[in-house]
């Protein structure tokens, strides 16, 4: 006798989700409470600021309150006064210039030197622990004997600049032209390319991002050493 089974009908599940229940389940995203916060929370934190530095200065006995000037009275103090005003103009254009000199020096010598040394190992070896113990140097420290043997012209501000910010570009661009895939240049390998050319068409255009970084880092360096 055979037995015939009739196979297990299956519930069918309504995978439809109603758009009421998707707009209830689906996270809300606060666009407009973010662009609020991105006011608010500079302007709150700004006030934290300040209310600290009134603060502050309240907790400092009177005789020391002169270290601390209240907000207020560098606004009116400072920037209210013509004379004072000039000279903060004068000067920080004075900055920028020395700024921005030593960092083009800087960025022309540090790439010149780490191309050079990538292409002669015995220079890098050489260089290479100088140049380390020229970064461990607190220049600012060296700065006031510098400018008692130069003076206090232009020129040993640039050399302050350029001391303080050449070291990022050289490590950078060495680093980043040493780091090129092997891959890349056994290819170059097989088409016989001369090492101007790998240099040009494949260390420095794979070495950018790194040689970039080092740029970036110096220019923050380079606003100290002008100070």
């Amino acid at each position: 006798m055979t037995i015939i089974q009739s196979a297990p009908q299956h519930s069918v599940v309504d995978l439809t989700v109603t758009p009421q229940l998707q707009e209830r389940d689906a996270p809300v995203a606060p666009k407009e409470a973010f662009q609020a916060i991105k006011i608010i929370g500079p302007v709150v934190v700004f006030g934290l600021v300040l209310a600290g530095w009134y603060g502050g200065r309240s907790l400092l006995s009177k005789n020391k309150r002169f270290l601390v000037p209240p907000p207020h009275e560098i606004i009116t103090e400072g920037l209210g006064n013509a004379k004072v005003r000039k000279e903060i103009v004068e000067s920080t254009w004075l900055d920028i210039r020395v700024a921005v000199l030593g960092l083009g020096i800087a960025i022309f010598l540090g790439v010149m030197m780490a191309i050079t040394m990538s292409l002669a190992k015995w220079l890098e070896i050489s260089f290479w622990p100088y140049l380390v113990a020229l970064q461990a140097i607190p220049i600012l420290t060296v700065a006031p004997l510098i400018g008692a043997i130069m003076g206090y012209s232009m020129a040993p501000r640039v050399f302050v600049t350029v001391v303080i910010t050449i070291f990022p570009i050289i490590s950078n661009t060495l680093f980043g032209i040493s780091g090129v895939d092997k891959g890349f240049h056994d290819l170059f390998t097989l088409h016989k390319a001369s090492r101007f050319t790998r240099l040009v068409k494949l260390q420095l255009p794979a070495a950018s991002p790194a040689i970039f970084a080092g740029f970036r880092i110096s220019a923050g360096l380079a606003v100290i050493g002008a100070i």
